[in-house]
């Protein structure tokens, strides 16, 4: 027992000391490097030419061209990307980087880098979210040649302002068979902090292990000594990428500036990197990148969610009329939220069909059902009632 303890010890020591060393790489001009060509400030050479991106709304030429910037900068550091297109202009961009021994479970790294503003020709959007796409590059740069049991999915979403288009479709079209998604970290606004108090949020809900990710990777602010003060939201926004995952009964977490302090300029084109606390993006860049390594590099997964283990409950019919079969293969606790988190009601349920009457809630349209099996696992669906 006690080499085994001692073995346990020993692993999360080198793993503490991995995260920490890439860490001392993260490089804030890099971070500002980055910036300041996705807003117009320094120019980028886009095939052979150089132009400036002065604005990156969607129907904009300029906003392809960050589409290309980010691939291109994907490429330079040795990725392949590759462009998942939808509609008539919407455009991801996003990079793979398979682990070694699971390389068909995957942890996701996400930002959207289109922006919005009036006028739309202005709108340069550096904290809604060129500082997000800072920090999907610098993790993407540091991480390249770096060893992890998992998958490392890098991902820009365009279109986000217009409802999520994009991360919609990455939902939709994604090869979730060859890469079953564990985790997603949202970086969404988080350059501005006027009052220099340090302070962001982690947004989360009841789908699939969100809260349980909230409630694990706040501690690392403390572990590496990051200098952030942070807060858990339940119930978070829904209001970017990481609500298509949740949708999906997927793990997603956001991470944003503070609500208290959010930025005056927010969908204008004042909303420029001259507004920024340069340490602030900088600290929470090094939280997303040390909560993707923390967890991208636990060969054993320390999430409860596990897809050869967990019970998988299948709900059907779905949608309903408030009458429906659950179906799982272990027995638990279901709990009942509404969409805004509240929970509505919970019971013991056993393993194989039950029968569940939730016509009390077709009037919401849509509620969680949560599944704590026996094991100890999280599985999440998403109801959609029928008056």
């Amino acid at each position: 027992m006690l080499c085994a303890l001692f073995s346990v010890f020993h692993t999360l020591k080198a793993q503490k000391a991995e995260v920490e060393q890439i860490l001392q790489q993260v490089n804030l001009d890099s971070l500002l490097f980055s910036v300041a060509r996705l807003t117009g400030i320094e120019k980028v050479t886009i095939n052979g030419q150089e132009q400036t991106i002065y604005s990156r709304y969607r129907n904009q030429l300029p906003n392809d061209w960050a589409a290309t910037y980010l691939a291109d900068r994907l490429q330079a550091y040795g990725y392949t990307p590759q462009n998942q297109y939808f509609d008539a202009m919407g455009k991801n961009v996003y990079a793979i980087k398979e682990g070694n021994l699971y390389p068909d479970r995957a942890f996701v790294i996400c930002a959207h880098y289109d922006a919005i503003a009036v006028p739309y020709d202005q709108a340069v959007g550096a904290d809604d979210n060129a500082s997000g796409c800072s920090g999907v590059l610098e993790a993407a740069r540091l991480l390249k040649d770096s060893n992890f049991p998992f998958t490392l999915i890098f991902v820009f979403f365009d279109e986000e302002e217009q409802g999520l288009l994009g991360s919609m479709a990455f939902n939709q079209q994604f090869d979730f068979d060859t890469y079953g998604i564990e985790a997603v970290f949202n970086l969404d606004m988080i350059g501005y902090d006027y009052n220099e108090d340090f302070k962001a949020e982690i947004h989360t809900r009841p789908y699939a292990n969100s809260i349980e990710l909230a409630n694990k990777i706040i501690g690392l602010n403390d572990t590496f000594q990051i200098g952030l003060d942070l807060s858990i939201e339940n119930p978070g926004t829904s209001a970017s990428d990481h609500d298509a995952f949740w949708q999906t009964g997927k793990t997603a977490v956001l991470l944003i500036e503070d609500e208290q302090d959010f930025n005056r300029f927010y969908h204008t084109k004042h909303d420029s990197m001259q507004y920024f606390n340069d340490s602030f993006l900088y600290r929470n860049v090094c939280f997303a990148i040390a909560s993707l390594c923390w967890f991208a590099s636990d060969k054993d997964n320390t999430l409860s969610i596990d897809p050869g283990n967990t019970a998988n409950p299948v709900i059907y019919p779905n949608p309903s009329n408030g009458r429906v079969w659950m179906d799982s293969r272990e027995g638990g606790l279901l709990r009942v939220f509404a969409m805004d988190g509240k929970l509505l009601t919970q019971f013991p349920v056993h393993a194989g069909p039950n029968e569940l009457d939730l016509s009390a809630w077709k009037s919401m349209g849509q509620v969680v059902l949560q599944l704590q099996a026996e094991s100890g696992s999280f599985r999440s669906n998403v109801l959609f009632l029928m008056p």
